[in-house]
């Protein structure tokens, strides 16, 4: 990846597998951390540089990359980054994030969810996660983590979200990661399941190199989520090619059906213009 900065901003996660070993075993706990810990040292080194701080139309803004933990070499990091905006202050071009005892979700750059709104309603009576909700981005954020912690299916949490989208979901119970893109396709996500099946996620292909534990970057497909103990991709959604590709397909099936009864009504008029003469 080239140094200058990004456009916008950018998060990593790296998340253990779970249920690998008993809490009596420490030493194994300490080693994950100890990977952890390099990794982000690693990517925070090599990662591209974020603007300087500096003041943008008056305010200042100051780019350093937060390190949230969760014990036992779970850790997401977040970098922000400002762009011109058409309104009196900044503009950042960020991740979006909630958080709450159960966990922590983190939308990538430019997703928004377009029933916001109307979910919000729907699901009104379920306590809201941390986030400032005056602001649309984290209350999106804080709606993806409130769906989970209703019902944990990913399944129901994707057929219930309606717009572009990228984003990753922490499950501090459970100690696992859902991560999904939607559709469209519009927005980035990377993944790299490792040796050992733990999972990295990133709104970016950033520079992990090998020798901390990450080989390469995949990408997770449109319409795609990795999700589970052992992660794994799953497809919810079909892209826009599958659609036109299946309405190709719908329309040639009923041609083919419809063609042999025009066939047949065309046999019959022809016989009983025969019959009438």
């Amino acid at each position: 990846m080239p140094d200058e900065p990004l456009e916008s901003g950018w998060f990593y996660a790296t998340v253990p597998r779970s249920g690998g070993l008993p809490a009596f075993l420490s030493f194994g706990r300490g080693s994950l951390e100890k990977t952890t810990q390099s990794r982000i040292g690693t990517l925070l080194r090599s990662a591209p540089a974020p603007p300087p701080v500096h003041a943008l139309r008056g305010q200042t803004f100051n780019p350093s990359p937060e390190v949230y933990r969760f014990g036992a070499g779970t850790a997401i990091v977040v970098c922000q980054s400002p762009s011109p905006g058409s309104g009196p202050g900044p503009a950042y071009q960020e991740p979006a994030l909630a958080s709450d005892p159960t966990g922590l979700c983190i939308l990538a750059p430019g997703s928004y969810i377009s029933n916001l709104e109307e979910l919000a309603e729907r699901y009104e009576d379920a306590p809201a996660p941390r986030g400032a909700p005056q602001d649309p981005r984290a209350a999106a954020a804080a709606l993806v983590l409130r769906l989970y912690a209703r019902d944990p299916d990913p399944l129901l949490v994707l057929s219930e979200l309606q717009g572009e989208y990228a984003f990753l979901l922490y499950d501090a119970e459970r100690r696992t990661a859902f991560a999904a893109r939607d559709a469209s396709g519009a927005l980035p996500l990377h993944y790299e399941i490792d040796a050992d099946g733990g999972v990295s996620v990133a709104s970016a292909p950033l520079p992990v190199p090998a020798e901390v534990g990450l080989t390469h970057w995949e990408v997770v497909p449109p319409g795609h989520f990795l999700a589970g103990r052992s992660p794994r991709l799953h497809q919810f959604a079909l892209t826009q090619d599958q659609l036109a590709a299946r309405e190709a397909l719908e329309v040639s099936l009923e041609e083919e059906c419809v063609s042999p009864r025009a066939s047949r009504a065309s046999l019959d008029w022809q016989s009983s213009q025969q019959l009438a003469f």
